[in-house]
């Protein structure tokens, strides 16, 4: 599996249960990392929230697609500030570790080349 759709799959998977309380089997990515719930797209909220936790995993690890002003930059935008503040108490309450520790522990065995 792809880096980038490693990170959204694991992101989408623990926002989604966090927020909507979904267990993580019923969420699923397509090639592209195109999040879903029950073979439904999510709405753009919750795509959001996938894509800026996403990018976090990533540069994490320091992938070299991850653009960290997107990341710095993102809390000021208009459209996307709710979203922002909400994954900001997401994180801010410690749960950054469970889908960073998710995410390196199946980096290390499933990841291919991008």
């Amino acid at each position: 599996m792809r880096e980038r759709k490693l990170a959204r799959l694991i992101a989408a998977q623990h926002i989604m249960k966090e927020w909507k309380g979904i267990e993580f089997d019923r969420v699923s990515v397509d090639e592209r990392g195109v999040p879903y719930v029950d073979g439904e797209q999510l709405d753009l909220t919750a795509r959001t929230r996938i894509t800026i936790l996403g990018m976090i995993l990533l540069d994490c690890v320091g992938n070299p697609h991850t653009e960290r002003d997107v990341i710095d930059k993102i809390k000021d935008h208009p459209y996307h500030r709710e979203d922002f503040c909400w994954l900001k108490r997401y994180l801010g309450q410690g749960k950054i570790g469970a889908p960073l520790g998710e995410f390196l522990e199946l980096r290390a065995t499933t990841v291919t080349a991008e």
